[in-house]
């Protein structure tokens, strides 16, 4: 028997089973004591009952027995007679259940051997228990599985209409950006139109954006819908698994616990990735909010552009001729050209016209010679009187048709003629006039250039004798500068401190001077010019035959002279003449 207070590690798992088999082992220990005592009391009842029904000669010993006996002395040690062995178990068949049950506990081994032989009945229970427990976890685990399949088409569904309208908003914008991508069109837009182009395209942006979040919201309550579902079902299963009791209660909340760590894991991955896709597809929207705003901006760039080109060439058109004489004289042959080809077009349809004519007289000589068909036919007059009929009534006809269309075929050759030799006249005039209005440009453009020139000149001379009378003054400070270096009293420091500044204040004074005398240099350009700007001015009035109507004095001031009614077109023509060079001249 083990000592008290030895212990025995057992595995966790087998504590209670090693508890009901020592229980078992000693229950059947018990039972084998109590069948031994019964069948040792039966079996002294059978033996007495026996002796004495043997007669007394036959219990009589054998005779070495006997002897053994009668040289034995009687003690207590030794084997007493039968009747008194008869009270001796009589008395003990009598004893109390107390007694009786102490000396089973007593008769009990020290220690029991384990048999060989187990039962499985807890085996058979544990596997029962281990198949509904398995049984149990698969069901949740295709529980999960199923609301995982139930999700995943919300959310599919989710990405799809967002996609599909996005797609749409992308056509939409592509569309609006067209309206304004080829520069004849966008020449016809004004900026309050641009202005409100954009305001479509933003305001579709912020729709954009609010399909966004309504995804993420619907993701996101996609999301909560999965965490409640899969809350239940392991309440539930947590529920079913401590019925079945293969685990502990302790140990399935650990398992549970385990599985729902998981599960967590895995929904916050799913939330972390539902806020990326929302990070990203704002990130986006805003990026391609960023790219069309500066295609807006480029094609406003553009529209200004066209806008400003637009307004150059029309005031372009006001100004004198920029065009060299090489360009005069190309534009020359090329007007003569066409004039050639004008003649020609005009010759091709007078033969056309005259082939017209000829047709004509053909077919009238075809009617004279039915009509004589006729009048024979009918036997209304003889071949002679047809005859005569023919040539004193319809070719007469015929011929005054003829001379008719000869006469106005050669009067259009002639206007044609006349017209050719206007039109070549009028060139040699145009481009004559062309070339001395050139050169009155040409003596305007070389008395600026010499304007220019002597401006330039100018201002070169003052900046030569400025930078030599500096240089000389920087010169004269630098030694100054050296013998202050080199002074050794404090006295002198200061004596040269007050020199370098002096010398600094008559360079400050020197740049002052030379600054006035450049920009009063600079202030007398624009008189000259506008000298040469009149001056230009009258010599256009004079070339086109125009009167000024009005004068300008050097400080800019119009003083307009009207001239009395009689001059009214030549008033006119001097405004036109006069506004079409001026306007360029003093709009500069």
């Amino acid at each position: 028997m083990q000592p008290v207070g030895a212990v025995r590690l057992l595995p966790s798992g087998e504590v209670y089973r090693q508890i009901f088999e020592d229980q078992v082992r000693l229950v059947r220990s018990l039972d084998k004591v109590r069948n031994k005592t019964r069948f040792s009391i039966k079996n002294e009842r059978l033996a007495l009952v026996r002796d004495s029904e043997i007669p007394t000669d036959a219990r009589l010993l054998p005779c070495y027995q006997q002897k053994r006996v009668e040289r034995t002395p009687y003690s207590d040690s030794t084997e007493k007679p039968p009747s008194y062995r008869e009270a001796t178990t009589f008395q003990k068949a009598w004893k109390s259940v107390d007694v009786n049950a102490a000396e089973e506990v007593g008769s009990l081994p020290d220690s029991i051997a384990p048999e060989e032989t187990r039962s499985n009945i807890l085996e058979r229970l544990s596997e029962r228990q281990r198949g509904r427990h398995d049984e149990a976890v698969t069901s949740m685990y295709h529980e999960l599985a199923c609301i995982g399949r139930e999700m995943e088409p919300l959310v599919l569904e989710c990405g799809k209409f967002l996609l599909t309208k996005l797609m749409e908003s992308d056509r939409k914008i592509e569309l609006l950006f067209r309206k304004m991508e080829v520069d004849i069109t966008l020449e016809g837009f004004s900026i309050e139109g641009l202005e409100e182009l954009w305001n479509i395209i933003h305001q579709e942006s912020l729709t954009r954006r609010k399909w966004i979040r309504e995804m993420d919201e619907s993701l996101r309550k996609v999301e909560w819908s999965r965490a409640d579902k899969i809350t239940d079902v392991l309440r539930k299963y947590t529920v079913m698994l401590e019925e079945i009791s293969f685990f502990l209660s302790a140990d399935v909340y650990r398992f549970m616990n385990d599985e729902a760590m998981m599960i967590n894991r895995a929904l916050l991955a799913n939330q972390r990735a539902i806020a990326k896709l929302f990070f990203n597809l704002m990130k986006s929207e805003m990026k391609t909010e960023l790219a069309h705003r500066w295609k807006w901006e480029d094609r406003v760039k553009d529209w200004k552009l066209i806008q400003k080109n637009y307004v150059v060439r029309n005031f372009s058109d006001l100004l004198p001729p920029t065009h060299t004489k090489a360009e005069t004289n190309e534009w020359y042959r090329s007007l003569v050209n066409l004039n050639k080809s004008i003649d020609a077009h005009n010759a091709q349809c007078m033969m056309k016209i005259r082939i017209q004519y000829e047709m004509v007289q053909q077919k009238c000589l075809a009617e004279v010679e039915l009509c004589k068909n006729n009048l024979l036919n009918l036997n209304v007059c003889t071949k002679n009187e047809a005859e005569e009929i023919v040539n004193s009534d319809l070719l007469p006809l015929t011929e005054k048709l003829k001379s008719q269309f000869e006469e106005e075929l050669e009067h259009m050759d002639r206007d044609f003629e006349e017209l050719a030799k206007w039109n070549e006249q009028n060139c040699r005039d145009l481009y004559s006039y062309f070339q001395e209005a050139m050169g009155l440009w040409d003596v305007h453009q070389l008395k600026l250039s010499k304007q220019e020139g002597k401006l330039q000149k100018k201002l070169d001379e003052c900046r030569w004798k400025q930078n030599n009378l500096i240089q000389m003054m920087e010169a004269n400070l630098d030694i100054i500068l050296n013998k202050m270096r080199r002074a050794s009293s404090k006295e002198k420091l200061k004596k040269y401190l007050e020199n370098a500044l002096s010398s600094l204040d008559d360079i400050k004074a020197r740049y002052e001077t030379c600054n006035k005398i450049l920009m009063d240099k600079v202030m007398a350009y624009p008189e000259a010019i506008l000298r040469e700007l009149i001056s230009y001015s009258i010599s256009i009035s004079q070339y086109f035959n125009v009167k000024e109507i009005f004068k300008q004095n050097l400080q800019g001031k119009i003083d307009f002279a009207f001239r009395d009614e009689d001059n009214t077109s030549t008033v006119q023509t001097g405004i036109f003449a006069c506004v079409f060079f001026n306007l360029y001249f003093f709009g500069l």
